[in-house]
């Protein structure tokens, strides 16, 4: 008997020729062909397009397999549960021909000889052309759907779904609001989850909440009743389509919080809850750029512990910074160019500046002026050569040198200090004063400090450099 094995894949459960309907018919084949099955491969919910080939493992299994296996033919329903990829059915086809195995389909005549690498070929372009109709009516019927307001998706926390309509869960949309209420009050997504995970508060699939489920209801319109859908890869908004939870002006106020949380907390950085002091994550070594980290000591027979600061990968043996700061040096700093800023007085150094202000387009002034004097240039050759007018030259070269002297200007005023309006000078001031009070918690300084402080860089010689976010991104 020829030693075979098979290969069943089923992209959904929903399918007509499930895997075992394939299997039965693999089977059937088989026992009339004098074939014995050695070895099954099997795929389940797993499309044969391009992009998912990754995900068939056992397909890849099988290939790999070829190379040394005990069977000498792959069965198969049909071509199209081998790959509906074009490309990828002929090079493993290939690839199992160069391993001495050949593939065998159910359903389709087998055609010896060059014949029968055309018939494969045809298959697998019908199989690909079949996936991208397929593909065409999908988008085209969720479209249609969707025009006709048809809801499709599934409800987000705070609603279920009663025929076509999102129905509002009274107990889980105050949890909603109160997810909002406190993140504007200025609790962080880590903080609410954790107040809901202690609450008992469970997804609609039974977990926890985390802080990543916060800030996806954060930032979901759908509780201001817009439904933001993606079908296949194109973006559908419906606005006023669910009843909402929260109204447009407090879920766009909230955006706002959300974006200058992100623009003040770097990615993956940890929660500010978790530090143990309201400079946790700003500081920096000035040498190998990582983050400075917190540690005390006690001097022998005092109970009173002396925090200081150094470079993390100093500690690690990465950085040869040793540079070693006290937490009581580091704040009498920060607080001195603070007051600087406040009221002018003189601080103890010199080393404040602002980081670029993060609502602002960065501008290369210095290339735009070198590209318009080349201009300039190649107006002048023009007028020397003839080919211009002196009329022309003239005008040219009047326009050409304003534009130069509005990126001068503009350059100029760039490269000034940042104008600290009476709002930003009351933050300042009340950020100063919440810092001195003992009884605030750290994790309210944490959050003050954050509102408006870029990084300390600390140097090799101990100085250091205090950045502060620009006024224009201190809310």
């Amino acid at each position: 008997m020829l030693r075979v094995c098979c290969y069943m894949r089923m992209s959904t459960d929903r399918q007509e020729y499930s895997i075992e309907s394939q299997w039965h018919m693999i089977e059937s084949y088989c026992s009339r062909n004098d074939m014995k099955v050695v070895r099954k491969y099997v795929d389940e919910g797993i499309s044969g397009g391009y992009a998912k080939l990754s995900r068939r493992v056992s397909f890849l299994q099988m290939i790999q397999d070829s190379t040394d296996a005990d069977w000498e033919a792959v069965v198969i329903y049909d071509s199209s549960r081998f790959s509906r990829s074009f490309e990828q059915a002929v090079a493993y086809r290939a690839e199992l021909e160069r391993n001495g195995k050949r593939v065998v389909s159910v359903t389709e005549p087998d055609v010896e000889g060059e014949g029968g690498k055309y018939l494969n070929a045809i298959r697998a372009i019908g199989n690909e052309e079949y996936l991208l109709r397929l593909s065409k009516s999908v988008r085209r019927g969720q479209k249609e759907k969707i025009e006709r307001g048809e809801l499709f998706c599934k409800p987000p926390y705070g609603y279920r779904k009663e025929g076509n309509n999102f129905i509002i869960i009274p107990e889980e949309a105050d949890v909603v609001r109160m997810v909002y209420e406190r993140f504007k009050s200025g609790s962080s997504a880590y903080q609410i989850a954790k107040e809901c995970f202690a609450a008992g508060i469970k997804t609609h699939r039974g977990n926890g909440f985390d802080s990543r489920q916060i800030e996806r209801i954060l930032l979901n319109p759908a509780y201001m009743g817009t439904l933001h859908v993606i079908a296949s890869g194109i973006e559908y908004t419906i606005p006023d389509k669910i009843p909402p939870i929260i109204s447009k002006e407090e879920w766009n106020q909230t955006q706002e919080v959300f974006r200058h949380f992100k623009l003040t907390h770097k990615k993956k950085q940890r929660p500010r809850e978790l530090g143990q002091h309201w400079l946790c994550s700003h500081l920096r070594c000035a040498t190998c750029g990582a983050a400075y980290t917190r540690s005390g000591s006690r001097h022998a027979g005092s109970s009173h512990v002396y925090y200081a600061w150094r470079c993390t990968n100093r500690l690690r043996g990465n950085c040869g910074q040793k540079a070693i700061i006290s937490e009581l040096k580091i704040s009498e700093l920060f607080f001195s160019a603070l007051h600087h800023l406040i009221d002018g007085t003189d601080s103890i150094y010199h080393q404040i500046t602002f980081a670029p202000a993060q609502k602002l387009p960065v501008i290369d002034f210095d290339g735009q002026i070198a590209r318009l004097q080349k201009q300039l240039k190649r107006c002048k050759d023009a007028y020397e050569a003839e080919i211009d007018t002196l009329e022309e030259y003239a005008a040219n070269k009047r326009r050409i040198l304003s534009s130069i002297q509005s990126l001068e200007t503009q350059k100029s005023q760039s490269n000034s200090d940042p104008v600290i309006t009476p709002e930003v000078h009351r933050i300042y001031t009340d950020i100063y004063d919440l810092l001195q009070d003992e009884k605030i918690p750290m994790v309210e300084k944490r959050s003050a400090v954050d509102r408006i402080l870029d990084r300390i860089i600390i140097h090799p010689d101990h100085s250091i450099s205090i950045i502060f976010l620009s006024p224009a991104d201190v809310q």
